[in-house]
């Protein structure tokens, strides 16, 4: 996933633990990212499912 770095705003991927542009330690918020990432992807994928109409109707 490409975010903004927070200190220097230019565009930098998840998968590194450091910017490159500015040198900033952006391990915690990749930590932060990919748990918000993952819990939203799961309830992405269940709205779409026939266990999300079941369960909605019951």
């Amino acid at each position: 996933m490409i975010f903004n770095c927070l200190s220097c705003g230019k565009a930098i991927s998840s998968l590194k633990d450091i910017c490159p542009y500015c040198k900033t330690d952006i391990a915690e918020i990749n930590e932060k990212l990919n748990s918000v990432t993952k819990s939203t992807l799961v309830k992405t994928k269940l709205k779409g499912t026939i266990l999300a109409l079941v369960s909605k109707y019951t």
